[in-house]
């Protein structure tokens, strides 16, 4: 089933696998690099959706597997590609411009929701490919003036992104999920 990261309330394994694999095939990655990417989009998706409160994302109506996910792919891809010092920040920036994941589907049963994760891979892989060749994403888009988090939660915590940073990774803090849940 899916794996959870309880503190923000959403499931990176989803959106991290895929975009590794899906980039495996494009660069040539050791095991060791892989893993790498997966553990760093593991940790970008969970630091900041727990920043983002989330009850307070919900309240604004989104999905933060979707929201958090494009970020954290963006991340996987940004690794994948070899992506590092200021050049990591630009496909995170890009990756800001591309996050979506309406709770509407809600009203409807709509089948929606599905789409969320893949749609956050498929954003932080053109994030990861844009970042590559050279366009440039906005490097302040968790502190700037337009924020990610601010405008994606009423009451966003921003220290709680690099809390404990030095505390071991998100990912052995990740749980699976025991069961399915169809919203």
């Amino acid at each position: 089933m899916d794996d959870v990261y309880n503190e923000a309330v959403l499931h990176p394994g989803v959106t991290a696998y895929p975009t590794a694999v899906a980039l495996a095939d494009m660069a040539e990655v050791t095991c060791k690099d892989f893993i790498s990417a997966v553990v760093a989009g593991y940790d970008v998706i969970g630091r900041l959706g727990r920043a983002l409160k989330g009850a307070e994302h919900y309240a604004r109506s989104f999905h933060p597997t979707g929201t958090c996910g494009t970020f954290g792919a963006a991340a996987v891809s940004a690794r994948m590609l070899g992506l590092r010092g200021d050049d990591f920040l630009h496909p995170l920036g890009i990756a800001g411009s591309q996050t979506s994941g309406s709770l509407e589907h809600l009203a409807h049963r709509a089948w929606t929701k599905r789409l969320h994760p893949g749609w956050a891979s498929h954003s932080g892989i053109c994030a990861g490919l844009l970042a590559k060749a050279r366009f440039s994403g906005p490097t302040t888009i968790l502190e700037g003036r337009d924020r990610f988090l601010a405008a994606y939660s009423g009451d966003p915590e921003p220290s709680l992104v690099l809390k404990d940073l030095s505390d071991g990774f998100l990912i052995a803090r990740t749980s699976v999920k025991p069961h399915a849940c169809w919203t």
